[in-house]
């Protein structure tokens, strides 16, 4: 009889220890869930920022006269000047974790400074295709190196935090910003007379 009471003592004693640590764990889940959703909806407003900033050179790839290759630089560079103000704008989902929270305000300070140093290389272009020194071309080639280096370190920032708080498979690498490098890059081709030795290549290919 002592038996059946000790059973039953110690069956009840492990439904109040074990209860709690369920809900408990209930509760991680959901935290966890509303955690990667602010994420989600975060990392979406980066991707459309990217994605509008760098659809401003899409006509660079339709090999422009020289004429619309200055307007289209140009736009390109205001583009990237608002882009970067956007980012600094960026706000924070405040429910997501201190750290990740930190994480979030170094990579969005490197989307911004890295569209700041695009506007600028954008600004070097345009006065090298005005008088051709060659100054200003490296100026334009170190600009544009500094920026796409800020800002795939933020993509990769960006990945990093989203495997924190998920295992789901992503893109490291959203294919817009991959065309526009390119697109960047072949501007690299360009001379002040409107020759392009990048179009030689293209065609042959």
């Amino acid at each position: 009889m002592i038996h059946k009471y000790v059973s039953i003592l110690l069956l009840f004693s492990l439904s109040i220890s074990t209860y709690p640590t369920i809900s408990l764990s209930k509760n991680e889940n959901n935290s966890n869930q509303q955690a990667l959703q602010a994420f989600l909806t975060f990392e979406k407003q980066i991707y459309d920022l990217l994605d509008t900033a760098m659809g401003s050179l899409n006509e660079l790839g339709e090999k422009p006269g020289m004429k619309n290759l200055y307007k289209n630089v140009w736009s390109a560079k205001q583009k990237f000047f608002d882009t970067s103000l956007a980012f600094t704008k960026l706000k924070i989902p405040p429910t997501l974790p201190d750290d990740i929270k930190a994480s979030l305000k170094d990579i969005k300070d490197s989307f911004s400074t890295g569209f700041d140093a695009l506007g600028a290389s954008m600004g070097y272009f345009l006065q090298y295709i005005d008088n051709g020194n060659p100054i200003l071309f490296d100026r334009f080639v170190e600009k544009r190196e500094e920026g796409v280096a800020f800002i795939d370190g933020g993509l990769t920032s960006l990945a990093s935090v989203k495997m924190q708080l998920s295992s789901i498979e992503f893109k490291l690498k959203p294919n817009t910003w991959i065309v526009g490098k390119r697109y960047l890059n072949e501007l690299q081709n360009i001379t002040p007379s409107g020759n392009r030795s990048i179009q030689s290549q293209s065609e042959g290919n």
